[in-house]
């Protein structure tokens, strides 16, 4: 299981066991399985940080359950970060709690190593995109986000925004104390 962030990848000696229906190329590969922290856009890659001339293939499948040929993806890329490493990346629509099984494989074979970054772009940026809540913890990551909106407090900068309604009458106590 992982998150956003950055985590290590290594298919020396790992073999093929998922569809190649998406990209004939997918080689030796490991598998990750993702969980969004809200709903957006999440751009998956593994361009920063691998070996030296590595190739990489990205699919990635409904978390549901492992996929069988046949099986459709979500995603799929190959050499989007260029010459001379031929690293992938992709973005695609995200929903929070929802799983997404990511495949990393090495282009036609052989062994790749690096690091595959996840990155979370939320919609709610803005406040018309206010993200609905209630009670209880949610997730917030203003990583991208810009400043805007009225500030009570001069030292804002990027933010993001959620839209709260309470479940009764009461006093509310919103923090980010923990976590």
């Amino acid at each position: 299981p992982v998150g956003e962030g950055t985590h290590a990848y290594d298919t020396t000696g790992a073999t093929v066991d998922g569809p190649a229906d998406c990209d004939s190329n997918m080689g030796e590969d490991v598998w990750y399985s993702y969980t969004p922290s809200a709903n957006g856009t999440a751009t998956i890659g593994t361009c920063e940080g691998g070996t030296s001339g590595q190739d990489t293939v990205l699919i990635v499948y409904d978390g549901a359950a492992c996929p069988a040929a046949g099986d459709p993806c979500l995603a799929s890329n190959d050499d989007s970060c260029g010459s001379p490493a031929f690293a992938s990346e992709l973005s695609m629509a995200v929903t929070a709690g929802n799983s997404y099984l990511i495949q990393v494989g090495a282009w036609n074979g052989g062994a790749v190593a690096g690091d595959m970054d996840i990155s979370l772009a939320t919609s709610n940026d803005d406040c018309c995109g206010a993200t609905a809540v209630g009670e209880g913890t949610h997730a917030y990551d203003s990583t991208g986000s810009t400043p805007d909106g009225v500030n009570c407090d001069s030292n804002m900068s990027d933010d993001i925004w959620f839209s709260y309604t309470a479940s009764c009458n009461g006093t509310a106590t919103i923090g980010t104390c923990e976590g």
